[in-house]
């Protein structure tokens, strides 16, 4: 915080006010809580543009001016904004006015209404607009608890869906085994033991039967046995 004094002709013995000591210190030279760019101003010789004791600074980075003689001013620090908040405080009567000229956000006319209490009291309450500790869920839901929703109509595999083979014949061998008939080795190539495995199931099997149609009835079969 950076101490200014400002000299007049010739030195005064300043008399302050008797009210309570406002939170930046009877000489403002205590900074405003949580303001930055503080500066603190001293005159010699009061007068009304340049009372014994003044402070600046930024709070939320609105401009603020403080007065000994009571009086308050925010503004913004965007020079295009021409709105200010003017604060006048009757320290005796334990009372002040607040001014508004143009469009001041709510945050300035909340740090007014702290500057005031600043200004009657050394003790204030920081108005906030959001709370300074939120709450916050800190619930944790374990992995191993959860348990992902199951499907009530488990899908089976069956039939061709449970058969790997190079070729028709040998997945209507495989189809066959699985069905509980000896078709012989796995091996692609129709035989003896082949047909006569079919023959459980297709009447009159031979060389002109048609082994897609053989493997499509016994891929039926095997899936309603299976269910």
């Amino acid at each position: 915080m950076r101490l200014h004094h400002i000299y007049g002709p010739a030195f005064l013995l300043i008399a302050m006010p008797a009210w309570a000591e406002p939170c930046v210190s009877a000489t403002f030279d205590r900074s405003f809580p949580h303001a930055t760019g503080v500066e603190s101003f001293i005159a010699d010789v009061p007068s009304a543009q340049f009372p014994a004791f003044w402070q600046t600074g930024l709070i939320d980075g609105y401009q603020y001016r403080l007065f000994s003689n009571g009086e308050g001013e925010i503004k913004a620090s965007d020079p295009n904004q021409d709105w200010v908040v003017e604060i006048a405080c009757e320290t005796a009567g334990q009372s002040c006015d607040i001014t508004v000229d143009g469009d001041a956000p709510t945050e300035a006319l909340q740090i007014a209404d702290t500057i005031t209490q600043c200004l009657l009291s050394s003790e204030i309450t920081l108005a906030r607009t959001t709370p300074e500790n939120p709450i916050v869920d800190t619930t944790v839901t374990s992995q191993e608890n959860v348990v992902a929703p199951q499907n009530s109509e488990t899908e089976i595999a069956c039939g061709v869906a449970t058969v790997n083979e190079a070729n028709d014949v040998a997945t209507m061998q495989r189809l066959l085994i699985l069905l509980g008939e000896d078709p012989g080795p796995v091996d692609g190539v129709l035989g003896p033991a082949s047909f006569k495995a079919m023959g459980a199931f297709v009447d009159d099997s031979n060389w002109n039967t048609s082994i897609k149609n053989v493997i499509s009835a016994l891929d039926a079969l095997h899936c309603e046995r299976s269910q």
